[in-house]
């Protein structure tokens, strides 16, 4: 393959991955909009932030539909996920 072919193909399946990315942030943006409804319920009816069972069948079923991402991949992305909302979640309790 030619130099620039070659460059111009990635360049292509770059742009494809920025517009994945950007979609990857707006749905994890909208998961915290939820995530912000459940911490408001919580912290209305005094039910503590983490909720352990929930978290570890929620991640079950994430692994089940990983497709290609490995279970460890999978585990790591919701557990920095979890981590994040919880914070965010606590931080709420404080006002």
């Amino acid at each position: 393959m030619e130099n620039n072919k070659y460059l111009a193909e990635i360049e292509k399946y770059r742009k494809i991955i920025d517009s994945l990315d950007l979609k990857l942030l707006a749905i994890l943006n909208e998961r915290i909009g939820v995530v912000d409804k459940i911490s408001e319920i919580k912290k209305t009816n005094n039910i503590p932030v983490v909720q352990k069972e929930r978290f570890e069948m929620m991640l079950k079923e994430r692994v089940k539909v990983k497709g290609e991402l490995s279970s460890e991949f999978i585990k790591d992305l919701f557990e920095l996920i979890h981590f994040y909302t919880v914070n965010l979640q606590l931080k709420n309790r404080e006002n």
